[in-house]
């Protein structure tokens, strides 16, 4: 049951975010000054996360400090059937997709993962959960979206501010 409640809520995460890139009202779309039109326009939309690009971004050392930094318990991590590879493998992910979507600056991530928390913890499944179970549910759930939020602000950020390969 914790492993398919992870993978959901990381599917959900994944699949909202990935849905929802590209579009924009024009309502949304910020005021962009002449030097950052400037800047994103010679690249495109499109940054690949390639083996070269994880190497050079040292996403190995830096997702592994993520995931221990969000300071998940053993007793969480078998509770919910994860380990810190697999939390690695979640946050490169989200690191993806943020990077990926440099170019939308109206993407609101964080609002995305508390509605698919919010959604999780007030599902009927997770409320028939004995408390203790629930409660260590919860605190897994606080650092799984914490751990999740680091990992698209840094993908996001470096997305920014990635040269130009061209």
């Amino acid at each position: 049951m914790a492993k398919r409640l992870t993978i959901s809520l990381l599917s959900l995460v994944v699949g909202l975010s990935a849905c929802n890139r590209g579009q924009t009202s024009l309502e949304s779309k910020p005021q962009v000054n002449a030097e950052s039109e400037r800047r994103a326009a010679p690249c495109g939309k499109v940054l690949r996360l390639d083996d070269a690009a994880i190497r050079r971004l040292d996403l190995e050392t830096r997702l592994t400090q993520v995931v221990n930094d969000a300071e998940f318990t053993d007793e969480e991590l078998k509770e919910m059937d994860s380990s810190r590879p697999l939390l690695k493998e979640q946050a490169l992910e989200t690191y993806r997709s943020a990077y990926s979507s440099w170019y939308k600056p109206t993407d609101d991530f964080q609002a995305t993962l508390d509605y698919a928390v919010k959604g999780t913890v007030q599902s009927d499944k997770y409320k028939k959960l004995p408390p203790d179970t629930r409660t260590l549910h919860d605190e897994y759930l606080v650092k799984f979206e914490k751990m999740m939020g680091k990992a698209h602000s840094l993908g996001k950020d470096d997305g920014t501010t990635a040269p130009c390969p061209f």
